[in-house]
Formats: C-alpha cells, structure tokens, sequence
C-alpha cells in the first residue's frame, strides 16, 4: 500500500468583473473557454454559469464581464455578470441582410433545419455551424429568430442567429 502525501486545497481566490473574450465553446460538452482581456490565463466556462442566463453556450469571440475563481486547475468562471450580442451578428458584412422569421423545423440529430421568413419567400437553410457560432445549441419549432442571411448557390442560408425572447414591433 502506497502512503499519498494529500495537500489542502489553496486559499480561494476571485477576480470581479473581469471582461473575458470567448474563444470558443462546446455546447455538446457543456464547456469552453474565455481570454480575459487583461492577458491573464484562459478561464474554463461550464455549462452551469449560462443556466441562469437562459444560455445553451457562448458565442466565438463575444465579450462577456464574469467573476473569475482561481482553482487548482487553474482560473474558471464562477459567475456571468453581462454577455455581449455574438460577433457573428454585430458583423456588418454587405452581403449579409438580415431577416425575422419563425423556425419550422429543426433536427439536432441531422444537425440543420429551416426558418420561413417574415417577408414570405423561400425559407432559410439554418445549419448546427450556425447555430454554434451564435452560442445556440438548438432551436425549437415556432420559435421566433433573427437571422443575418447570405444568399448563396444553394438559396437564402443562415451565418448566425438570435432567438427573440419577445415579439418585435411590426414596422408600420
């Protein structure tokens, strides 16, 4: 039998409000990663800092504001305090439009589904890619999104998402 010398676990230590870039996320693993800004080390995000926030995961390069606790494995988000919108969305690339529609399917299994747009018109092509890029892990049929579309060989095909947690106005 083999003597195994154990330490106490170190003095608990925070770091508040520190605003953290995401650098990406696994929304099948639950877990990720942010770059405090400050060019401190990597943080680890789990799943369980977005429930409170309604969250599936976190959007590639999003700033968030979060406390931070220093672990034995290192630093990890405790707590998200504010989350930015996704970069995907705040891109103002000229060949994107961005579009409000109701989701009409989505398979999770198959990893792509389809929006019918406000407008009318063909309905726009949402993959998993997407949705993973927008910090989303899923959609539901009925839900309500905006989308910022490209328009490519294939037809209308979403870059990113944000389900709408209310109805937006109609424009008069």
């Amino acid at each position: 039998m083999q003597n195994v010398e154990r330490t106490k676990n170190p003095a608990r230590e925070s770091h508040k409000a520190v605003k953290c870039r995401v650098k990406w996320f696994n929304t099948t693993k639950g877990f990720g990663f942010v770059a405090p800004v400050d060019g401190n080390e990597d943080a680890f995000v789990h799943i369980s800092a977005l429930v409170p926030h309604n969250l599936q995961g976190l959007p590639e390069g999003a700033m968030i504001i979060c406390d931070l606790d220093v672990t034995e494995r290192g630093l990890q988000v405790l707590r998200i305090i504010d989350l930015g919108p996704a970069p995907v969305l705040e891109n103002d690339d000229a060949a994107c439009r961005f579009i409000l529609g109701t989701v009409k399917f989505f398979n999770g299994r198959k990893g792509f589904g389809f929006v019918t747009p406000d407008a009318g018109g063909t309905d726009i092509f949402v993959h998993m890619k997407a949705l993973e890029k927008s910090g989303l892990g899923a959609l539901r049929e009925g839900q309500r999104v905006r989308l910022k579309v490209l328009d490519n060989e294939k037809g209308p095909t979403a870059e990113g998402l944000q389900i709408l947690t209310h109805e937006t106005p109609a424009d008069d």
